[in-house]
């Protein structure tokens, strides 16, 4: 595949299915697609917890590492 030539859909889909190759930040509904939760779910998940953050009035993001480190210290418990 050329450098410059974007993904398709299907392959991008395949490539996110690890969280640790997940992009840096990505959308509460890309929790879905790693966990069986709902799209409230994880909603309701990156407005509580410390890992999500606002752009603008209604974007809602993730950081992937601090997520990651999130995920690490419940599975710990």
């Amino acid at each position: 595949m050329k450098q410059n030539q974007p993904i398709p859909q299907k392959e991008q889909e395949r490539q996110f299915l690890d969280i640790k190759t997940a992009p840096f930040i990505f959308q509460p509904k890309d929790l879905t697609k790693y966990f069986r939760i709902s799209y409230v779910g994880a909603l309701k998940m990156a407005r509580t917890e410390n890992f999500g953050f606002r752009c603008g009035a209604k974007k809602l993001f993730i950081y992937r590492d601090k997520f990651i480190e999130w995920l690490d210290e419940k599975c710990q418990d």
